[in-house]
């Protein structure tokens, strides 16, 4: 079991998955784009309805909701499309650290476990990390 160094945030890093070419990666880099880059994101979930793609690069940004009742998107809501299996949406993003999760059919925010770039905060909550070179 990992201890929080300096009671901050627990870690995990393994060998960045965006260099990998696989489709079924969690991410993968493209293209590189004046200060940012177009990053494919890849999110196994075979019965899920529909998923949305939230974090700090979009200010978290999910549809609302209101029982079963749709209220517009906002702008900044990235909804995933689905193929096969997996869910997959591109997104032009700024260089730099970004944290995200998934929200999935209005109602479950997760992390993908496949992963090994993922953070757990103070408060216990798990968040995935991508990184923009």
């Amino acid at each position: 079991m990992m201890r929080p160094f300096f009671g901050a945030v627990i870690m995990i890093f393994a060998a960045s998955a965006c260099f990998v070419r696989d489709s079924v990666m969690p991410y993968i880099v493209l293209y590189p784009e004046k200060g940012k880059q177009m990053v494919r994101f890849n999110y196994f979930a075979p019965s899920a309805r529909e998923v949305y793609l939230a974090g700090d690069f979009n200010q978290w940004t999910v549809p609302r909701y209101e029982g079963e009742v749709y209220y517009e998107a906002e702008e900044a809501a990235i909804p995933m499309r689905r193929e096969g299996d997996y869910w997959v949406t591109e997104v032009l993003i700024r260089h730099g650290v970004h944290y995200y999760k998934y929200y999935v059919d209005g109602m479950y925010w997760k992390i993908d476990e496949r992963s090994h770039e993922k953070v757990q905060t103070l408060s216990g909550e798990w968040k995935n990390i991508v990184t923009v070179q």
